[in-house]
């Protein structure tokens, strides 16, 4: 295992300007959720709607913003880990 594993894959993650890398993160808690994850059939014109005021929504929300790049970070971790087992595999 590399030491220096990079875990976003986000082409530009802004840096602490006084350290020149991201801030450290930890984890103080977890705890278990229920969801459900949904299939949807949406036309060009109703993502557009919906794109638009989920930004204008998130955009002053930061504690969500950073939730959603940690997990879309993770995400993409899991999704390009699995694409290369399965390139290990075949």
């Amino acid at each position: 295992m590399k030491k220096n594993k990079h875990i976003l894959s986000a082409k530009w993650v802004p840096l602490s300007p006084s350290e020149g890398k991201l801030p450290s993160i930890r984890i103080t808690a977890e705890r278990k959720v229920d969801y459900v994850e949904l299939d949807l059939d949406i036309d060009d014109e109703a993502v557009a709607v919906l794109a638009e005021a989920g930004w204008e929504a998130i955009r002053k929300d930061r504690e969500a913003l950073v939730g959603y790049a940690i997990t879309k970070a993770l995400t993409d971790l899991v999704k390009n880990e699995k694409e290369k087992n399965a390139r290990h595999i075949a």
